[in-house]
């Protein structure tokens, strides 16, 4: 590009400034570019791709990684280790605003958005937490934002994960199919995973009924598994029978250096308030519905 207008706001490749007929779209890689239709984005690919490679890059290395993908894999611990709370959170967020089989026509991708601890990237259940969620459909992840290989070899990636739920849950009756989630840190597209949606049960359409149902309860729910992320304590079934039926614990290094997940309780009702004060607080805090955290967790089907 030759000539830069005054504006801060033009096209990267070919100057052209915003107008009603003009919309400049977002890089989704970098999140900063502005590029005024997939054209200018193409021809300014070679430039820009080596531009954002330092970027990211620079951004790495002050989140203190030398290598990428050590920073992927703890972004998968993360994820793995907070799957019933991520999955809370995203199940909540749809239902609350929108069907939820609207997630799957036209297809649509669930988006963490996410902040870094720099002060204990060593342990997965407390690298991260969530600062915005989001949704947007596929195809503007995919393509709208612009052309991101990050995006499309994320998503190419996932696949085997998606065939992989999808058999676990076909011969589920309440079964609806599954939806993609993507994690964004400090503007970094990192991992593509997948989460069920089921049918509503009678308790849970019980659950959502009345007066400010939705935003208090589902609310709730949100806040809840938002909570346990921020803490660190995974919420996790001791049961397989009962999925839903999660407590939290932490994640402790055993005799062979492994992080292994340990429950603070078996049953809610065995707990005893005070043990830890920022616990009690998660759990009763500004909770709108009155619902104990053991019936907010059971009620919703996650997983």
């Amino acid at each position: 590009m030759n000539t830069q207008p005054n504006s801060l706001l033009f096209c990267h490749h070919c100057g052209r400034l915003p107008t009603e007929d003009v919309r400049l779209k977002r890089c989704v890689r970098c999140s900063v570019t502005l590029y005024c239709g997939r054209e200018c984005q193409k021809a300014d690919w070679p430039t820009h791709n080596g531009e954002m490679h330092h970027t990211v890059v620079d951004r790495l290395t002050e989140l203190g990684y030398t290598v990428a993908s050590s920073f992927t894999r703890l972004v998968q611990d993360w994820a793995d280790t907070h799957a019933w709370s991520l999955a809370a959170m995203a199940k909540a967020s749809i239902i609350a605003q929108r069907d939820q089989e609207s997630m799957l026509t036209p297809p649509a991708i669930f988006v963490f958005e996410m902040e870094t601890r720099k002060e204990s990237l060593s342990n997965p259940a407390l690298a991260f937490f969530v600062d915005h969620v989001g949704i947007m459909p596929l195809n503007t992840y995919l393509h709208d934002f612009g052309l991101d290989t990050a995006a499309y070899s994320n998503w190419h990636r996932a696949q085997p994960l998606r065939e992989k739920q999808l058999k676990r849950y076909k011969n589920d009756p309440d079964f609806i199919g599954v939806y993609p989630a993507t994690f964004l840190v400090d503007r970094i597209i990192t991992i593509i995973t997948f989460y069920p949606l089921f049918r509503y049960s009678p308790a849970e359409l019980r659950f959502m009924d009345g007066p400010g149902a939705v935003i208090k309860n589902l609310g709730d729910l949100y806040a809840l598994g938002g909570r346990m992320i921020a803490l660190g304590l995974p919420l996790r079934a001791l049961d397989t029978s009962r999925p839903n039926a999660v407590v939290p614990g932490t994640l402790e290094k055993n005799t062979k250096g492994l992080w292994v997940w340990k429950p603070l309780f078996k049953d809610w009702s065995t707990y005893t308030p005070g043990a830890r004060i920022d616990f009690d607080l998660a759990v009763t805090h500004e909770l709108e519905s009155g619902l104990p955290p053991q019936t907010l967790t059971e009620i919703i089907r996650v997983v």
